[in-house]
């Protein structure tokens, strides 16, 4: 099974997005056992999950996953805060303009073989 993570933030404001990112370093198959993650969707074989996530909750699942990433982004991102565009992204929306999001939906999606 091969997954694929996807985060849509939302403003207090109004419904329109705020921020969107697909981090490959989230573990997709230790969150679909989350049971904050429920299964969204179902396409034959293939299964999808969501969850609307607090900027609290989504503050722990960045800090649980954040060492994931290969070595150059464990350097670059984490260690040294020369952020990549991804991990500056990511990093702003959850610690410098949290207040500004109502919440946060993750989606993981399960991909076809050969996709």
């Amino acid at each position: 099974m091969i997954f694929a993570v996807k985060i849509t933030g939302f403003p207090k404001a109004d419904g329109d997005t705020l921020f969107e990112m697909a981090p490959q370093w989230w573990n997709a198959k230790d969150l679909i056992k989350d049971e904050r993650f429920l299964e969204s969707r179902q396409r034959g074989y293939y299964r999808d999950y969501a969850a609307e996530l607090s900027p609290e909750e989504m503050r722990e699942l960045h800090v649980r996953y954040r060492n994931n990433g290969g070595a150059l982004h464990k350097l670059l991102c984490f260690r040294f805060r020369k952020f990549s565009p991804s991990c500056k992204k990511m990093h702003d929306a959850l610690f410098k303009r949290a207040d500004r999001f109502s919440h946060f939906h993750i989606s993981v999606v399960e991909l076809e073989p050969g996709l």
